[in-house]
């Protein structure tokens, strides 16, 4: 969590302080030699190169934000199941005076905040990055931008949390949940946009809900969005719960 933590946060602080800061003009420039598939994939350099909040969404959290803190959620996730099953360790786990459900959910719990905490020194760099370069500073835009992403990334731990309870093992279910989120995430940004008769399956993709790109360039906020997020990592955590709770402990 440190390791990730101070990386990050030191990381978006720099990238923060090299905003482009172009004019309308040249970003168009730039904006027009770039295919539209390359701008669904890792975002438009108009709004990137000329607004600092554009920017964070080019280099942030269209991408990185999820891919880091998802995969480190992802290893805590398969810590929970699958690490037990590995070490042989299931049986002493289950000997704590705690029911299986109860079990998950503390360690959940335990696995949020370390991801609350480890999420901080990022968004404390993008703030610190904003005030050295002496931009409009725009707190609201942030919190719900690194909102919608905490809840992207425990949804990402619950379902890895599912993948380990079959798989059993931490590698493979971290790898399984990656294919997971990278294949929702081209779903929405590069297979909807070339395939525009699959938009009314695009509410099947987390990616729908973490609309960031509303938030940090149009300014625009959904309260439905969270709260979807947020409902599908606990409707994830009742069927794993179910699954654990009927599941026979055979190595």
């Amino acid at each position: 969590m440190l390791i990730v933590s101070l990386v990050s946060g030191v990381l978006m602080f720099f990238l923060t302080t090299v905003f482009p800061s172009m004019d309308i003009r040249s970003a168009e420039a730039v904006s027009s030699s770039w295919p539209n598939i390359m701008k669904d994939m890792f975002g438009d350099p108009l709004f990137g190169f000329t607004d600092v909040y554009g920017w964070l969404q080019l280099e942030l959290f269209h991408v990185t934000f999820w891919l880091v803190f998802g995969i480190f959620a992802s290893f805590l996730a398969a810590n929970i199941v699958a690490r037990e099953y590995e070490n042989k360790t299931i049986d002493l786990m289950l000997t704590v005076p705690v029911s299986r459900t109860g079990l998950i959910v503390n360690r959940l719990a335990g696995l949020s905040i370390l991801l609350f905490i480890s999420i901080v020194p990022t968004f404390a760099g993008c703030v610190l990055g904003i005030a050295v370069l002496d931009l409009d500073f725009r707190l609201l835009l942030l919190l719900a931008a690194s909102l919608s992403g905490f809840l992207l990334c425990l949804l990402y731990a619950g379902i890895t949390l599912l993948v380990s309870l079959f798989t059993r093992s931490q590698t493979l279910t971290i790898l399984i949940s990656l294919a997971v989120f990278g294949f929702f995430f081209l779903f929405s940004n590069m297979i909807i946009p070339l395939v525009p008769a699959l938009n009314g399956i695009a509410v099947i993709s987390p990616f729908h809900y973490y609309d960031t790109a509303a938030i940090l360039i149009r300014h625009s906020y959904s309260l439905l969005n969270p709260v979807i997020l947020l409902l599908a990592f606990v409707f994830v955590v009742f069927i794993s719960s179910l699954l654990f709770e009927k599941t026979d402990i055979v190595y």
